[in-house]
């Protein structure tokens, strides 16, 4: 659900208000892990496993 949130964004056409508590209302999804993951502060994870264990 957090990468149709993140598509949805990114469908916006420019200049539309985004609106993050709107959209995570839409899909369920807490807002700040909406805004995190939009912003690439955080990975999901699998993606977050999958280079955890390249490092061992």
């Amino acid at each position: 659900p957090i990468q149709a949130a993140i598509d949805d964004i990114e469908s916006l056409p420019p200049g539309e208000t985004l609106l993050y508590t709107k959209t995570a209302a839409k899909y369920s999804i807490v807002r700040s892990t909406l805004i995190q993951r939009y912003k690439g502060i955080t990975q999901p994870l699998e993606v977050k496993n999958s280079n955890q264990q390249k490092l061992t």
